[in-house]
């Protein structure tokens, strides 16, 4: 009797062998959860009704208050840039000297008499009517009185207004971009060397328009944008009610150096009461107030903020964020809106949200900043300071979660929500309770059963991979993948070891694309730079105390390139930065960037030179003799012209998504207008360059009233000295 059990074991044993030999782990599993099915079942239900509800609620809080913290965190570093930034240029002198050079100039046209400027009032009387006038009645949708939004112009303002608006060729919304109105006036003197400089900055900070306004009648002496408040007194002119007038007095009665005060979005007529925020500081020449700095901030730097969410599809189909002022009204545009306004319109109009001319101004203007009334106890909350998270229902009427908080400053006190639909929010956690739950939890109590039943012949085929593996991680390329165990384990180990050599090539192919894209980098930036970069330092700026600028001015390529076919220009233009970029080199200097017809380099920062001033101005003589030369070889009408300046410059990389190297401060500012002064085949220096050249005290005046520059001679290239 004793026999029989013995026997029943050793064919229980050759069993279970021949059935870990030919049975497949899928088999084995699919046996298991038959078995349990039932255990499973009900424990998945309970894990489903008990646990989704709250893990869904704990996620959807995470993902709303990460998103409204990242943006809220993005909004307020915008007002911070634009308020650091207009502190920055209104301590520099390019903004204090540029009021007082714009206001004598405009005072000088102020002198001309009506009959002096007859034409110009004809002129500046049919933009008013034919082009201006329409187009804000179109918004308004009700007749506007011409002598509402042009009465009480200067003879300057009128004389400003027609050369550099009524008679420009370019479009209303592209008025800026004319830089000489070619009238000859001391105004326009001042414009042609300053514009391009407001306007570029206007532009990098993402801003609308850049002001600069004299203190005692509140005349608006420049503008960057050029709109019809540009020559109008804010003090008693037809614009001197609006939100930039009541800033601009209140900037001025403060005189607080420095201070930087703002004014809430509102419809402003000379933007054709589109919605517009400013902020303004006060200009201190010493300690007199000679004007004022003001800018308009766009809307569209805040549209980009508050739409990348849900253009990056990361909100679903309906979800958004969007601003909030103090008002309960839009700061920034509704997605929907956005998205298809024809069936925005019909919605407001539908539930009521909008009135009739609150929705032919968004039809208009394409936008729903200030115009859309979005009051929740939400919105309430936010501008109370508070922060949460809601289930309410939108201003289109639909449910949605609502995640808010307070955003801006004093002078812009907003807020800012995101939601997302409830319904689609919802969904994902009711089908995960109805079906996904169930399979995962039924899947989980199998894998523990087998987990306990085979532990030992389920693990040691993984551990020998995973063995394998780790050798292969460490440098080991000799070692295969081993291939036991079930039949899976077979095909995993077969799949694994052509991961490892798919990941070997990949390794190397990236290997080559970092080796290929530090030579990209390594040919547009500086090698310090390029390898700051490789590196992963997107931040890198550097002062230098000893520096010097030189830019260079390729006098006649406009006209060239207006004549030559796009293939002769590029060439063209390749053969002389190319050749610029060797004498560079061979002289010490450093290509910062080429602008147009304009070449800027720098000496003394990557590596220090005593002698930085001398090698500048030898390069622009090299450069100026290597390019006639190259005029006479190819029959062209090339010649150099240039500035260089002494003193400590600002290098480093601009943006994120796009890199830019640059170079900034009051040296940098003193090159480029001294450039842009030069004569055909000129090299101006400063008083810095001069005191640094041998035989500087020699050099003659340059003729200017506006800068204090000297016509530097060739140093000897060629055995002799050159003019």
């Amino acid at each position: 009797m004793t026999d029989q059990p013995q026997a029943a074991e050793a064919g229980e044993s050759r069993q279970s062998g021949w059935w870990a030999r030919h049975t497949s782990v899928a088999t084995r599993l699919a046996i298991g959860i038959l078995f349990v099915s039932v255990v499973s079942l009900v424990g998945s239900v309970v894990f489903a009704v008990y646990g989704s509800g709250s893990d869904g609620e704990d996620l959807l809080h995470k993902r709303l208050s990460s998103t409204v913290g990242a943006r809220e965190a993005e909004i307020n570093a915008y007002l911070s840039r634009v308020g650091s930034a207009l502190e920055a240029i209104g301590t520099g002198s390019m903004a204090i000297e540029g009021v007082q050079q714009f206001a004598a100039g405009f005072d000088e046209l102020d002198q001309l008499t009506f009959d002096d400027i007859d034409a110009d009032r004809l002129d500046l009387a049919g933009f008013y009517l034919n082009e201006f006038v329409p187009i804000l009645e179109e918004v308004r949708g009700v007749p506007v009185d011409v002598l509402d939004v042009s009465s009480g112009l200067d003879p300057a303002a009128v004389y400003l207004q027609a050369a550099y608006i009524a008679r420009s060729p370019l479009a209303i919304d592209e008025k800026r971009l004319l830089t000489d109105a070619e009238d000859g006036s001391s105004w326009t003197e001042v414009h042609k060397a300053l514009h391009p400089l407001f306007r570029a900055s206007a532009d990098r900070l993402g801003l609308a328009d850049l002001y600069l306004i004299e203190p005692e009648n509140k005349t608006i002496v420049y503008s960057s944008n050029k709109k019809i408040d540009f020559g109008t007194s804010l003090e008693n002119g037809p614009h001197s009610g609006t939100a930039l007038a009541n800033l601009v007095k209140r900037v001025v009665a403060s005189s607080e150096a420095g201070a930087v005060d703002g004014v809430d979005f509102t419809t402003y007529a000379p933007a054709f009461d589109n919605p517009t925020a400013f902020a303004a500081t006060p200009l201190f020449d010493g300690d007199t107030l000679v004007g004022v700095l003001a800018a308009s901030l766009s809307d569209d730097t805040i549209d980009e903020i508050m739409t990348r969410d849900w253009r990056a599809g990361r909100l679903g189909e309906t979800g958004e964020i969007f601003l909030v002022g103090s008002d309960a009204r839009m700061r920034s545009n509704s997605r929907a809106f956005l998205e298809d306004p024809e069936a925005y319109l019909a919605r407001v109009e539908e539930i009521g949200s909008a009135t009739a001319e609150e929705r032919n101004q968004m039809a208009a203007l394409g936008t729903t900043v200030l115009f859309q009334d979005v009051d929740s106890p939400a919105v309430r909350a936010a501008l109370q300071g508070e922060t949460g998270i809601v289930s309410d229902t939108n201003y289109l009427g639909e449910e949605v979660y609502t995640a808010y908080r307070p955003v801006g400053s004093e002078t812009f006190r907003w807020a800012i929500l995101v939601q997302e639909d409830r319904a689609a929010v919802d969904k994902p956690v009711n089908d995960y309770v109805r079906g996904n739950l169930l399979l995962a939890t039924v899947v989980v109590i199998a894998l523990t059963f087998f987990a306990v039943a085979w532990a030992s012949s389920f693990v040691n085929p993984l551990r020998a991979m995973s063995s394998a593996l780790a050798r292969i991680k460490d440098g080991d390329d000799y070692t295969t993948v081993p291939s036991s165990g079930a039949q899976e384990f077979r095909v995993l180990a077969g799949h694994l070891r052509a991961m490892v050599d798919d990941l070997s090539s990949r390794s190397q192919a990236v290997s080559e694309a970092l080796s290929k894209k530090t030579s990209v980098l390594l040919a547009l930036l500086p090698p310090a730079v390029a390898d700051a970069v490789v590196g992963g330092d997107r931040q890198l700026v550097e002062t230098v105390p000893h520096a010097s600028i030189a830019v260079l001015v390729f006098d006649g390529l406009d006209e060239l390139f207006r004549t030559r076919d796009v293939a002769a220009n590029r060439d063209l233009m390749h053969s002389i930065v190319d050749r610029t970029d060797e004498i560079a080199g061979a002289s010490g200097l450093e290509r910062v960037k080429v602008m147009g017809d304009t070449y800027f380099a720098v000496c003394g920062v990557e590596t220090p030179y005593l002698d930085h001033a001398p090698r500048s101005v030898r390069f622009a003589f090299e450069v100026r003799a290597e390019v006639r030369r190259f005029a006479e070889e190819n029959d062209l009408d090339l010649d150099v012209s240039g500035g260089v300046d002494a003193g400590p410059v600002t290098v480093g990389l601009i943006g994120n998504a796009r890199l830019i190297y640059d170079l900034w401060g009051e040296t940098a500012e003193q090159a480029l207008a001294i450039a842009g002064l030069a004569g055909d085949g000129e090299i101006l220096v400063t008083d810095a360059v001069r005191d640094r050249l041998p035989g500087g005290d020699d050099l003659p005046a340059f003729d200017s009233d506006k800068v204090s520059a000297w016509v530097a001679n060739a140093p000897d290239l060629d055995g002799r000295s050159q003019a």
